[in-house]
């Protein structure tokens, strides 16, 4: 954080560096131009007015089957001889996790943004 340490913010001060990251988005990562991106990839674009192949979707959706894994999951291997049978219990846990919170949709929409705009990000 620029101001001092996240701990000791006031309300006012989070406000702030919101604010800051907000028109470093503006300024530095093109926010303005992503809805165009994005309605040029799913081809909804007013420009496009003809029903040609769609060449950004067709480069996007092959880079993005190469890039994720269809249905991805975690692997818990022990370390320790003690730890042999919660490994597989800690995988089982882990697993439903990994899709209650959505982690595979969200790397796969990372991935078509780091496509369409050079970053994509995982919160």
């Amino acid at each position: 954080m620029s101001r001092r340490d996240a701990r000791n913010l006031t309300v006012e001060e989070w406000f702030l560096e919101i604010d800051d990251g907000l028109e470093y988005r503006r300024t530095y990562g093109l926010e303005d131009s992503w809805n165009d991106l994005e309605a040029l990839y799913y081809n909804v674009h007013p420009s496009l007015a003809s029903d040609s192949p769609n060449i950004i979707a067709g480069t996007g959706d092959s880079f993005l089957s190469e890039l994720t894994v269809p249905s991805p999951y975690l692997l818990v291997e022990a370390t320790r001889a003690d730890s042999l049978d919660g490994a597989p219990i800690i995988e089982s846990v882990m697993n439903g996790l990994f899709y209650d919170i959505d982690v595979p949709a969200q790397v796969e929409l990372a991935t078509l943004h780091a496509f369409l705009w050079g970053r994509g990000f995982l919160k």
